[in-house]
Formats: C-alpha cells, structure tokens, sequence
C-alpha cells in the first residue's frame, strides 16, 4: 500500500514538473537564459522550484508593439523640453 502510495506521488509529480516545464519553453518573452534556469529550477528542487516558477510566471502576456515609447514633453522643464530649443534659438535670433 505505502509503494503504491510513494509511486502515485512520484508519478504526479512527475507530470506536475513536466507541465511546468512545457510552460516555461512556451513562455516567448524569456531569454533562453531565463528559460534554461527555470528548468534547471524545476527538475533540481521538483515541487518547491515548480510552484516557484509557476508563481513568477506571467499570467496574461502583452506582446510589445516593437517600438520605443515617445518622451512625454516636458514643458518649462529646459533640460528635457523639445521646444526649449525652439524657444532658445528663437531668442538667440532677435539679438
């Protein structure tokens, strides 16, 4: 009854890190890097590094738009500001 018992845990476990890692090779927003030490994690520690990396996994992941986010302007703010350029060498022109 215990071997029975000690080999169901083992299988299910088994199937619990085998899914864990099918996951993580699906995860496209990890490097391989990433991907390799989640594995590594999964396989070296069976349910604490699974329900670790199940845990740090993302939930809903956003694909980016493949371009850089605009820089707000600033305003008054001089060292930032695009049109303090402007306005600076509009100054510099009436003198």
């Amino acid at each position: 009854m215990i071997i029975e018992t000690l080999l169901a845990m083992l299988v299910a476990l088994g199937l619990l890190d085998a899914w864990v890692t099918w996951r993580v090779l699906g995860d496209g927003l990890s490097s391989p890097g990433q991907r390799a030490a989640q594995i590594a994690l999964v396989w070296l520690l069976p349910l604490l590094g699974a329900l670790l990396v199940l845990n740090l996994q993302r939930r809903n992941a956003e694909s980016g738009s493949g371009r850089y986010r605009e820089i707000p302007d600033a305003g008054d703010d001089f060292a930032y500001s695009r049109q303090s350029f402007k306005k600076l060498d509009d100054v510099t022109d009436d003198d």
